[in-house]
């Protein structure tokens, strides 16, 4: 790419630009490297030593910089690292409060990889009996937990045994609370001396909690037990991109699957952004939006993948259930764009009321999400189930999505889909989606406690692929209720039933249409993709679906009109580009 090149105007635009508004001060830049001391002032010949100390300066205001030089922080403890409360659980958790348009930005210095750690190293170990070693962990007051959650060798996790005779293999470790000791195995038999080994300590990395403002750029947190970035109490205004989040949760016999989070958003005042970033290889979700708050949050162009993977197997948990979707949302006017959900271990995302109602009123509403794509996930693509909800979750929108090869693990389960929406859920809009289901159903409206209504169909590819099993590109089991369905294609590659609506099964199109009056202008033809081998689900030239959808009139949560074109509107998530 060349050069920008500026004329004299345009460069003193640009500059004005940058420049902070008439009579506001420029920000202060401070600096942290694992080389400075705490008691300096924070300048570049003079930086701070510890991140947290850093982040929780009462001083900070909005338009602030702290660079971070690279390396790896990792907790450490007493009043060395800084820490006011000495016995928190969070590593860090700021007191400041930024500006609109003018956060506190903490950013890795550019070309320098820097790690925010929640583990500490093992170093000295002693030899055991055979190719078992051992280490003697302390217990610091500073982060208070019982025992060290996950035992980490060369960047891995270790397979967690609940009994020193249980290291019978390779790749094994066992931690003795009575003790305060770690067994290892190596994965390859060799001494520790040869690997990289630490242990988690902190519960949480970073806790937004009431105070709003402010901006994560360009560095990695790993190894905490329940959250590595906590926007709760109010806190709002938070952007985070070009982050890398990871190994969040308790890797140990009893650990409970519902925590263990890349990010976690509750009580919030909104506004919060996450862009441009990785979430993955968490114990739980490696994304949960609570329900309460203002909602209005944007999740775009992430990468939320191999959530409650292998690596977080033990004896209690051999794999036999399912566990890490990649994103729960149970908030409102969140949007969820152009992010890839991959091989996550459950359903790549799940728009529900909550379980237990222990977070409020549970109903999710006006919420979009499109341009995703959801593959190879251990559950459905999309869950949607308004499975209890004290009241409808209203106008939901997915459009624009692909979903595809997913239900990995459950392959010909009737009661599951690519797509599946269930439950209280009113007006809920589907549109121009790409549905490829080689495991299970391609969509599937069901009933569960209550269903959904007045649910809009329009536009859709879905391909069937799943030869010799019982499932359909559409199966209703409940929710025909004011269903609009038209001009969609329902494609099956093999012989048999294309839709079945609530016990009545239909072979064919037409005679779906002729005897319930929907899909007048729907297809079921080989949409013709351009190379389902190579994953390349957009149109070919000679898609008999070009330019035969309908124009969509509503968009998320607002009456006003799709923009009309000269050009007809393709069929599917991705349109014909000659």
């Amino acid at each position: 790419m060349p050069p920008y090149r500026y004329s004299a105007l345009g460069l003193v635009l640009f500059l004005a630009w940058q420049a902070p508004p008439a009579g506001v001060p420029p920000g202060a830049a401070y600096y942290v490297s694992l080389a400075g001391e705490d008691r300096n002032p924070g300048t570049a010949d003079q930086p701070w030593r510890h991140l947290e100390w850093a982040m929780t300066r009462p001083f900070l205001r909005g338009g602030d910089t702290i660079h971070i030089l690279g390396g790896t922080y990792r907790p450490e403890p007493g009043t060395a690292a800084g820490r006011e409360v000495q016995t928190d659980d969070a590593l860090l958790r700021p007191v400041a409060s930024g500006e609109a348009g003018r956060p506190i930005t903490v950013m890795a210095e550019p070309g320098e990889a820097v790690v925010l750690s929640g583990r500490r190293l093992a170093t000295t170990w002693q030899p055991g009996e055979g190719s078992v070693y051992y280490y003697d962990y302390e217990t610091p007051a500073t982060f208070p937990y019982d025992h060290p959650f996950q035992v980490v060798e060369d960047g891995k996790l270790l397979f967690r045994v609940s009994a020193l005779d249980a290291l019978d293999a390779p790749g094994r470790t066992f931690v003795d609370t009575a003790a305060r000791r770690i067994y290892v195995r190596t994965s390859d038999g060799a001494p520790p001396s040869g690997h990289f080994l630490e242990y988690a300590v902190v519960v949480s990395g970073i806790e937004f909690r009431g105070v709003s403002g402010w901006r994560l750029t360009g560095f990695a947190l790993t190894g905490f037990r329940s959250v590595g970035i906590l926007i709760a109490n109010g806190a709002g205004q938070i952007e985070a991109d070009q982050m890398d989040i990871s190994y969040i949760g308790a890797h140990r016999p009893g650990a409970d699957p519902t925590n263990g989070y890349a990010v976690a958003v509750y009580d919030t005042s909104g506004g919060n952004r996450f862009h441009d970033s990785r979430f993955h290889n968490t114990f739980a979700e490696a994304v949960h939006v609570g329900q309460t708050g203002a909602g209005g949050d944007v999740w775009e162009r992430n990468e939320i993948r191999d959530a409650g993977g292998p690596e977080w197997f033990r004896q209690d948990h051999p794999g036999l259930y399912l566990t890490g979707p990649g994103l729960i949302l149970r908030g409102s006017r969140v949007t969820v764009r152009n992010n890839r959900f991959l091989g996550n271990g459950y359903h790549g995302l799940i728009l529900e009321s909550d379980l237990l109602g222990e977070e409020g009123p549970a109903q999710p509403s006006e919420n979009v999400i499109e341009g995703n794509v959801f593959s190879r996930n251990a559950g459905n693509g999309i869950y949607a189930d308004g499975k209890n909800g004290a009241a409808p979750s209203r106008d939901n929108v997915l459009r624009f999505n692909l979903l595809c090869r997913n239900n990995q693990a459950r392959p010909g389960s009737l009661a599951d889909a690519e797509l599946r929406l269930t439950g209280n859920f009113r007006g809920t809009r589907i549109y121009n989606n790409t549905v490829y289901a080689d495991k299970s159903n391609g969509v599937l409206l069901a009933a569960a406690g209550a269903v959904p209504q007045a649910t809009r169909l329009v536009n859709n590819i879905v391909v069937h692929a799943a030869r010799g099993s019982g499932t359909r590109p559409l199966l209703v089991t409940g929710g025909a209720a004011g269903l609009e369905m038209d001009a969609n294609d329902w494609y099956r590659i093999d012989p048999g039933v294309v839709i079945d609506w609530e016990g009545t099964k239909y072979d064919s199109l037409e005679a779906f249409a002729s005897r319930t009056g929907l899909e007048r202008r729907g297809f079921s033809i080989d949409p013709q993709f351009i190379a389902i081998e190579n994953n390349l689900f957009g149109l070919r030239a000679s898609s008999p679906l070009l330019g035969r959808g309908l124009p969509v009139v509503e968009e998320s949560g607002e009456r006003r009109p799709f923009r009309r074109r000269q050009l007809p509107v393709d069929l599917g998530a991705y349109p014909y580009r000659p």
